[in-house]
Formats: C-alpha cells, structure tokens, sequence
C-alpha cells in the first residue's frame, strides 16, 4: 500500500513539474502558431541533458546528438580540414609539374641492384598498372614496375650504335657519388697555465670572519 502511494505521488509530482516547465517554455516563446511552438518547445525539452542518466532524452532514442541552433556557435571541423587541405593544395600545385608518361614511350627507369654502378637503364613503357605506377619492358626482355619519381623520360634511342655509348655513360643519368668525410681527432691544445701569482692578488669576494671562543670556556684549554 505504501509502495504504490509513493508511486502515485511521484507521478503526480512528474507532471506538476513537467506543467511548470510546459508553461514556462511556452511563455518564452513568442512567435509562431501553437502547433509551432508546442514544437520548438518539446524540441528543446527532449534535446536537454537529464540529470539523472546525464543524457538527453533524444539523445537515448536516436543514438546520436540531435543538431540545434546552439550547434551553429561552435566551428564547423570537418569544413575547417577541407579549407585547409584546399588552400595546401593550391601552394602545392604552384610549384608542382605535370608529369606525363604514355605506353610506348621511351624512360629511363631505376635500377635497384645491389652492387650495381649503373643507376638507371634504359627502357619501354608497356602498361600503366595504376595512376603513378608503370610496367617498363627492359633490353634484356625483362618487364619491371616502377613509380613515377623512378621513371626519366628518354628523348632518344638506345638501339642505334650512336646512342649506345650515350645511354650507358651519361652523366645526367648517374647520380653523384656522396663522400663522407672522414672525422679526424681534433688536436688537444694545451693548457695554458695562469702564473701563481694572479691567484694570490685576488680578493675574496666575502669578508673573512672573525672567530672568539665563548667567554664560558676561558678557564679550559682547547686544543
């Protein structure tokens, strides 16, 4: 019996609450229809954090945050990360050269053996495996796949004896060698020693005090 009076005045209590709150929420709100502020009013009640569960009552239901007008203060991120990449991207193509490769083509691709002096051989696009990516025919008959930034255009033939000479010795097709200096022991200079006498003329910094034997042991003899 006690258990379902609690109840009743519980309920009562919710609805007296949620009347005064109703009024309250109406007489805020001045324009519109009924209809228009019953629903700008029970928006804004549902989309209200609870203290209880510490969510709003929309919030429960639909999974997500439900956007209002408040949301319109805070800064759009996912705008701000498209500038941003737009305005990058902009300064990147300023300075950025459009480079174009096409099957049949004749490149210099890079060669990646180990041990080998020569850096870049001579070839023939035959495929392009992806937007960057391309299959190159070598001499020897072997197919490779290189990217872009390991691929050289080539503006003459490898097959002719007056370009052979060309393709294995040019200049512009090998990369310098880098030398690394060797570190040598930097030499120990010798200590440069003060004369004793610069020692002896310098004053201290701080008066030196004056230490008394207290007059309660005059009678003794300290060592």
């Amino acid at each position: 019996m006690a258990a379902s009076r609690i109840q009743r005045w519980a309920l009562t209590l919710a609805a007296y609450e949620y009347t005064i709150v109703y009024k309250e929420g109406m007489k805020k709100i001045k324009e519109g229809t009924i209809q228009e502020k019953l629903n700008r009013f029970l928006f804004n009640y549902r989309i209200t954090p609870q203290t209880t569960t510490g969510l709003a009552p929309s919030e429960l239901l639909m999974k997500r945050k439900l956007k209002s007008r408040l949301d319109l203060v805070f800064p759009n991120i996912e705008k701000r990360v498209q500038e941003r990449q737009q305005k990058q991207k902009h300064y990147h193509d300023k300075k950025s050269v459009n480079r174009q490769i096409n099957v049949g083509q004749g490149v210099f691709a890079r060669n990646f053996a180990i041990g080998s002096k020569i850096k870049w051989i001579p070839g023939e696009v035959i495929k392009q495996s992806g937007p960057l990516s391309f299959h190159i025919k070598l001499q020897d008959g072997r197919v490779i796949r290189r990217h872009i930034d390991h691929i050289r255009v080539r503006n003459f033939d490898c097959t002719n004896n007056e370009n052979e000479e060309k393709c294995d010795n040019d200049s512009d097709l090998f990369e310098p060698e880098i030398t690394i200096p060797i570190s040598t022991p930097e030499t120990e200079q010798p200590q440069i020693e003060k004369p004793s006498n610069m020692t002896e003329q310098m004053e201290p910094r701080y008066p030196k005090r004056i230490r008394k034997e207290p007059s309660h042991l005059k009678d003794f003899v300290l060592k």
